[in-house]
């Protein structure tokens, strides 16, 4: 698509959308901050985003994950990007963070975006347009929308990585605090449990005008049929190290013991891909279905006691994100409810008007 054209679509369909399936876009974020400051913006992010994932598709899942990281910590400042010093380790190099990737695809367009408009595009804001530029390759359409305003943070520090992202191995009780820090309720942590992604009715229904009589039964941004998912905590997209849930089939409890929860053929399976002394570097499917679907799976494998994770067991040990698990296997109640916690989430303690400030290189502090 013309990227002049992209731009144009974007200024129509974001605010339509916005009126549409939100009544907060979160204090301080605009949904087109830069046309005026730097009206290429957004078109230069799809441009370098889509370059990269047509080139490695697994990049989608990878940005969509370095969002939801950045997020947790410190709020949507765009802290995991920087780089750690002799003085300082910094979130990246936290255990949590040390599998992210995508680094160097928010550098290219920060370097474009640098050359273009000087000091104005933020790193806060790129991570969050390329995660959803990422997933939305594939449909060569904006999948939801993005609001923008974001000032990067300059404080990053691997410590409260390490303490405020979710742990794989949390139970409930841990997980609903960490959520409940960031403002998200047990609804947002079921629905960012399957970290999804998902396209609106409401833009086919703006941009599909030779269809458009097809969507008249659907209720304005109603989520429709697909979901491309993964987390840190629970995962329906992408692949695990076998470190990262050894423990859970081999070593429990610290006496050789397996998980009780787990489904017994499923632990099998995992046993099988993952024997002891393995390779590190060996990866098992997150989704025991198939992680490269678009699908809703994730919610009946939990329900099915196939969850990979300590903390994807974790939601039905509570009647209260149980109650809501069993929701999430109907897609449209599922996808109607993630639209409201994506939002939540992408204005978790963002910095706005004169606080933090833009940085010229995304890995450094000003």
């Amino acid at each position: 698509m013309n990227p002049i054209l992209y731009s144009m679509l974007l200024t129509i369909l974001v605010p339509a959308i916005a009126s549409l399936c939100t009544d907060d876009a979160g204090e301080g974020l605009q949904p087109m901050f830069y046309s005026q400051s730097c009206p290429s913006a957004l078109a230069t992010v799809r441009s370098i985003t889509w370059n990269n994932v047509a080139q490695d598709p697994q990049l989608a899942a990878k940005l969509l994950r370095l969002h939801f990281h950045d997020c947790f910590v410190r709020g949507c400042d765009a802290s995991v990007l920087i780089d750690s010093t002799p003085g300082n380790s910094a979130e990246k190099d936290a255990v949590p963070n040390q599998t992210l990737a995508g680094f160097d695809v928010i550098d290219q367009i920060k370097a474009a975006l640098e050359e273009q408009c000087p000091g104005v595009v933020s790193c806060a804001d790129i991570v969050a347009l390329a995660a959803r530029d990422a997933v939305s390759y594939q449909y060569k359409r904006p999948l939801w929308p993005v609001f923008t305003g974001r000032r990067d943070g300059n404080v990053s520090l691997a410590t409260e990585a390490v303490a405020d992202m979710p742990k794989p191995s949390s139970n409930f009780s841990v997980i609903q605090q960490q959520f409940a820090s960031n403002g998200l309720d047990i609804m947002d942590l079921v629905v960012l449990s399957g970290k999804a992604v998902y396209l609106y009715a409401c833009i086919d229904m703006l941009l599909d005008v030779a269809n458009r009589a097809r969507y008249k039964s659907v209720k304005a941004c109603n989520l429709i049929v697909v979901v491309w998912s993964m987390s840190n905590g629970a995962h329906t997209i992408g692949q695990a190290h076998c470190a990262k849930f050894s423990a859970r089939i081999y070593n429990f409890t610290g006496v050789g013991d397996m998980d009780p929860s787990l489904n017994p053929t499923y632990a099998n399976y995992l046993k099988a891909m993952c024997p002891i002394n393995v390779n590190p570097n060996v990866t098992v499917d997150m989704d025991p279905r198939n992680s490269l679907n678009f699908n809703n799976h994730y919610y009946q494998a939990v329900l099915n006691n196939k969850g990979l994770f300590v903390s994807d067991a974790a939601l039905i040990t509570d009647p209260r994100s149980t109650v809501y698990v069993n929701m999430m296997t109907d897609p449209e109640y599922f996808f109607t409810n993630f639209a409201t916690s994506i939002m939540k989430m992408g204005k978790i303690s963002i910095l706005i008007g004169q606080n933090g400030e833009i940085r010229k290189n995304c890995r450094v502090i000003n």
